[in-house]
């Protein structure tokens, strides 16, 4: 139920930013470039980010923009295990497409991307990992500064030690961060 209320709310806040731009913004001119950058937000080729997300725990990862609009993701993630077997680990890797919008204000930006993940649970004894595609929207407050929520699904395995995998295809991430360019 957490993971549906969670998913409703993002989507909500996107729906409504995505309104609210799209009531302020002036009509798009036809003769706009597709690969400009814009002052609103930092989605160039070259740039830098960090981003703090809910995925797996926490995860921090960073993004470098090989193009205006695609980004390699990696990320890590720590905890501690609940049952004080040690330090849960999960390692991501993937690719973001961002979907720019022709407006005169970039604020509201969408993306679509791919991850691989592992990670190694302590707690329960279990090695995961997965391939999954993911949806979302990041909103700059600030050019270096923007919210995002995102939403994936894809396949998983979970291994349980000494055990036989079991596989799943779901819904595998529903994330909340915040992202830093430099």
């Amino acid at each position: 139920m957490k993971n549906m209320t969670l998913v409703v709310a993002t989507l909500a806040l996107i729906v409504t930013a995505e309104g609210a731009l799209a009531a302020g913004s002036a009509p798009a001119s036809n003769t706009a470039q597709a690969n400009t950058t814009s002052s609103a937000n930092s989605l160039s080729t070259g740039t830098f980010g960090l981003t703090v997300s809910t995925a797996s725990n926490t995860m921090i990862a960073g993004k470098y923009f090989f193009a205006n609009d695609t980004a390699a993701l990696a990320g890590f993630g720590l905890s501690d295990s609940t049952n004080g077997a040690g330090t849960d680990l999960y390692l991501m890797a993937g690719i973001r497409k961002y979907i720019k919008l022709d407006r005169k204000s970039d604020n509201f930006v969408p993306f679509v991307g791919g991850r691989i993940s592992h990670s190694s649970v302590n707690s329960a004894n279990t090695s995961n990992f997965g391939i999954s595609a993911e949806a979302g929207a990041e909103y700059f407050l600030d050019k270096h500064f923007s919210l995002e929520g995102l939403v994936s699904a894809g396949y998983g395995s979970t291994t349980p030690s000494g055990g036989s995998a079991t596989t799943t295809i779901s819904t595998s991430v529903y994330s909340l961060g915040a992202n830093f360019y430099f």
